[in-house]
């Protein structure tokens, strides 16, 4: 059985933005980066995000389909997620206490952008296609204000 890849605090950052998409029937990529931003007030980063995806999907926690894009957590992800969001009524604080069930170093300050273990890459998923979901995102979100 291969090792798995170690879970990082974006990972979950991507996963209960996914989670709150998943309560909506969104699927599609940019709707979770746009849940992300609205959580972190940040943009996820294409290694966060690619890097997110390898991870959680190693773990069991996603399904990933490409072009276009759509993700969705699996029940397990779903499992993971759910407990936090009864108990508390913010997405940051949901996301602090799933990293503690998974037992997930949180953020530290100053660590070096982008991540050193953020260097996984999603099969398929390129920067290109990342630039796209952001660009997507951010009309969507000018055509609103």
């Amino acid at each position: 059985m291969p090792t798995l890849h170690t879970l990082r605090w974006s990972d979950i950052w991507f996963l209960v933005s996914l989670y709150y998409c998943s309560l909506r029937g969104q699927s599609k990529l940019r709707d979770v980066i746009a849940a992300a931003d609205a959580i972190n007030h940040a943009v996820m980063n294409f290694e966060e995000l690619s890097s997110a995806l390898v991870r959680l999907e190693e773990h069991g926690l996603i399904e990933v389909e490409g072009n276009p894009w759509r993700v969705k957590c699996t029940q397990k992800g779903h499992d993971c997620v759910e407990p936090a969001a009864r108990e508390n009524s913010l997405a940051f604080r949901v996301r602090k206490a799933v990293e503690q069930t998974l037992h997930v170093h949180g953020w530290i300050p100053k660590e070096p952008i982008p991540h050193p273990e953020n260097s996984l890459h999603y099969k398929g998923f390129t920067k290109d296609d990342y630039d796209k979901e952001v660009a997507e995102y951010l009309e969507a979100m000018h055509t609103k204000s």
